[in-house]
């Protein structure tokens, strides 16, 4: 019995869920009203939302256990430098994917001791940068160097 109470302590349902619907409307938003409609790519999409969805169930499920700040940081680092090796990632996509993760940590992590405003104002100014620095144009540069390969005898490679 004593067990159980300790769980129940450490661990609140209603906490859980009113973190999971700010994590899960979050990621919702990020994914479908942001990256989707600009890139318009699905291949990534799947890998967004279930980094984000399974990083928030480690944090949360983990974080009570009193190492938080060293447990976050450690966690952060090994999401924030996966890297997939059988494809070209493009640093937009790894940049989305960073703030995936970063959602999902901020949502089941953040103290909430004043309530859920805190955590319901950063995400939505992680949001609201994301959105505008996406829309503007003003970082529209590319560099391109043309290469041409001298071959005087001919010979086909």
């Amino acid at each position: 019995m004593e067990t159980e109470d300790k769980i129940t302590s450490i661990f609140s349902v209603s906490d859980f869920l009113t973190r999971a619907i700010i994590d899960v409307v979050a990621i919702i938003f990020l994914v479908g009203l942001i990256y989707y409609p600009k890139h318009r790519n699905k291949d990534f999409i799947f890998t967004f939302v279930i980094f984000n969805i399974i990083n928030f169930m480690i944090c949360y499920l983990l974080g009570a256990a009193k190492i938080k700040m060293g447990f976050a940081f450690g966690l952060f680092a090994i999401f924030s430098i996966i890297k997939y090796r059988t494809i070209v990632v493009f640093i937009k996509d790894m940049g989305y994917f960073f703030i995936c993760v970063a959602l999902g940590m901020l949502n089941s992590l953040a103290n909430t001791s004043d309530g859920y405003t805190i955590i319901i104002i950063c995400n939505a100014i992680i949001l609201t940068l994301t959105f505008f620095l996406e829309r503007l144009n003003f970082m529209n540069n590319e560099n391109a160097k043309e290469i041409i390969y001298d071959n005087p005898l001919g010979v086909i490679i």
